[in-house]
């Protein structure tokens, strides 16, 4: 499958390019009280079916939005835009869309029509960000329509890809990594918490245009650290039991910076990680002490082993999965002439990686 992304990416590349320089072409001249505004729609798979929902901003007075969520069934994944037109009094316009939600079951199955569906149709901004629902696109817009904001999901998913662990991935990304070599893409993963309320929950990993796996909780920091630099994000870091009582440490991540070098290209290819960080205390544990410079090398020594631990494990879970998401093989391919996707990708469950981590501490925040 891989050898096929090869074969289209150009009509890719040359699709992106289009969506590019149709930016400025998505307007309309229309007043928008006077046209159903969509900025979320969604796909989802029922009985067999394709369920496509979109939520609407109807503008009744100054400054105030109403928010409406239709919804349609098809056996195709295209006429989204005019079934749902039928539904309404307002011309249904969507060139200033900001998100496609996808249900965990349609993303699944693979969103790779959409995903050139949206790549051809000049009215789709290249800023368009995509996102997996946990459980149904419909189902997670419908939650946020109380808050008479549609562009709620957006705004959580752009927080906290700017200040957490979450990353947001536009349409222009998600291209490049699809349609390139050497690299999975992945999408923000969206999740119900126990008020049925949505929450920035994961990412969802991709093997070619399919979700295969979830990473929740410190792996979605793993995989941040490891694709970009950044300044944003917090990891609770375990350490130890002392009196019957588990010892934690949440550490506020200030800046970190990765740097990857391809030891060896053979048949078993090998990389070196380096990652340096500055991090800051956000909360600890009482009975955990940090008095002297000697504590304090002593607790960068355990928050560098840590970290390095987790990393570890999250390429060795990416390599069970046979999942590129951090971007190995993009690596590679930048860095060896004559790189060949197929002889790396077919080593690359046994691939060898170093991890280390140069982490320094600057105390600061609470004592619990």
């Amino acid at each position: 499958m891989r050898g096929a992304r090869k074969t289209v990416r150009r009509f890719g590349f040359a699709a992106l390019l289009t969506v590019t320089l149709a930016l400025n072409g998505c307007g309309s001249s229309q007043i928008v009280d006077r046209i159903s505004l969509v900025q979320t729609a969604g796909y989802d798979r029922q009985d067999g079916k394709i369920v496509t929902s979109m939520l609407i901003g109807e503008y009744t007075d100054q400054d105030k939005t109403k928010v409406k969520l239709l919804e349609t069934t098809s056996y195709n994944s295209f006429d989204m835009v005019p079934l749902l037109n039928r539904q309404t009094n307002k011309p249904i316009e969507y060139g200033q869309m900001k998100l496609m939600l996808f249900g965990k079951a349609y993303a699944e199955h693979g969103i790779a029509h959409v995903l050139k569906m949206l790549s051809r149709d000049v009215k789709v901004q290249n800023r368009c960000l995509l996102a997996v629902a946990d459980t149904t696109a419909r189902e997670t817009m419908a939650a946020t329509t109380d808050s008479d904001d549609t562009l709620f999901l957006t705004s959580m998913i752009e927080q906290n890809s700017r200040t957490a662990e979450l990353p947001g991935r536009n349409l222009q990304e998600v291209m490049y990594s699809y349609y390139g070599e050497g690299r999975d893409f992945y999408l923000p993963y969206i999740t119900m918490d126990s008020r049925r309320r949505p929450q920035a929950g994961g990412i969802a990993l991709f093997k070619e245009d399919r979700v295969v796996a979830v990473a929740k909780g410190a792996e979605m920091l793993y995989l941040k650290l490891l694709s970009e630099k950044t300044r944003a994000g917090m990891l609770l870091v375990t350490l130890g039991e002392k009196g019957g009582s588990h010892q934690f440490l949440l550490l506020r991540i200030l800046n970190s910076r990765p740097s990857w070098r391809l030891r060896t290209d053979g048949p078993a290819p090998s990389f070196k990680i380096a990652l340096h960080m500055t991090v800051g205390i956000k909360s600890i544990s009482e009975s955990v002490k940090i008095e002297d410079v000697s504590q304090a090398a002593e607790m960068e020594r355990t928050i560098e082993r840590f970290i390095e631990s987790g990393l570890s494990d999250f390429i060795a879970k990416c390599q069970q999965l046979r999942i590129d998401p951090a971007g190995f093989g993009d690596y590679a391919r930048t860095h060896r002439r004559h790189w060949d996707g197929e002889a790396f990708y077919a080593a690359y469950p046994k691939m060898k990686t170093e991890v280390r981590v140069s982490a320094k501490l600057v105390q600061s925040g609470t004592i619990d």
